[in-house]
């Protein structure tokens, strides 16, 4: 499940889990809003869901412990 995700969306993927906002996150990535929103969507059509609050369910449903990320 999570090979199809690239590096960036992985790690944007567990700092939005860990509860990061998109400041924190934009910092630690070095992202803008731009390019945070776009890696948001391809999360959410490369794993089917409709929202970050669906990613924790997406990967326990597929047996994938956050930590192991």
């Amino acid at each position: 499940m999570l090979n199809v995700l690239s590096k960036n969306e992985k790690e944007v993927m567990l700092l939005i889990i860990q509860g990061y906002n998109f400041n924190s996150i934009s910092e630690i990535c070095t992202i803008d809003y731009k390019t945070y929103n776009k890696i948001k969507r391809a999360i959410y059509i490369k794993l089917r869901i409709n929202g970050m609050n669906e990613i924790l369910g997406a990967l326990l449903n597929h047996g994938v412990i956050p930590e192991e990320i």
